[in-house]
Formats: structure tokens, C-alpha cells, sequence
């Protein structure tokens, strides 16, 4: 006799594809700007943390290149820190979907 608060293992692995598409397409289609404290620079990464933009505005254009270096540095930090709790928050929803499935 088979327990009728059980899902049939077809839907459960239907279901597990499903939560595993959905993170994986909201991973790979999210973005996340972060910027220097100093406000200077701005880096924007994709859902994995790997750079697609930079914005420099022309006032940096004086600065040393020590001081330029860590802006961009301090920029791209902050955005791939942003992607890293992103990615998180997405895959304990995943978690949380297949567990329940």
C-alpha cells in the first residue's frame, strides 16, 4: 500500500528541475552595482561576480594612479559582494524548494 502523502517520484523530480531552472535563470540573468566609498567609481557584475561595466567619471582623470587603482578596486568589491548575497538568498530558496519537493 503506498502513502498518499507521498508525491509520485516523476512530479518530486519534475518539480526539484523546475526550482533548479528558476535559480539558475535568475542568477544568470541578475546584475549588481556596487561603488568606492568615496563614490568615485562604480563597477557593475553579473550574477557570477565577474565585471561587464565600469564608469569612471572624467574628474579621475587627475588622480593618482594609486588612488584610481583602489577606487576601482573598492567599486568592484562592493558589487561582487552584492552578487555573493544575492547568489545566497537564490540558493536557499533553492534549498528550500527541493526540500519541500
Amino acid at each position: 500500500m503506498t502513502d498518499p502523502n507521498r508525491k509520485d517520484p516523476v512530479v518530486r523530480a519534475k518539480e526539484r528541475l523546475e526550482a533548479l531552472e528558476r535559480a539558475a535563470r535568475e542568477l544568470s540573468t541578475t546584475s549588481h552595482t556596487g561603488r568606492s566609498a568615496d563614490g568615485l567609481a562604480a563597477a557593475t557584475v553579473d550574477g557570477s561576480g565577474r565585471i561587464v561595466d565600469l564608469r569612471l567619471p572624467p574628474s579621475l582623470l587627475g588622480l593618482s594612479a594609486d588612488r584610481l587603482g583602489a577606487a576601482i578596486v573598492a567599486a568592484a568589491a562592493d558589487a561582487e559582494q552584492r552578487a555573493r548575497a544575492s547568489r545566497e538568498t537564490v540558493l536557499d530558496g533553492l534549498d528550500h524548494d527541493l526540500r519541500r519537493s
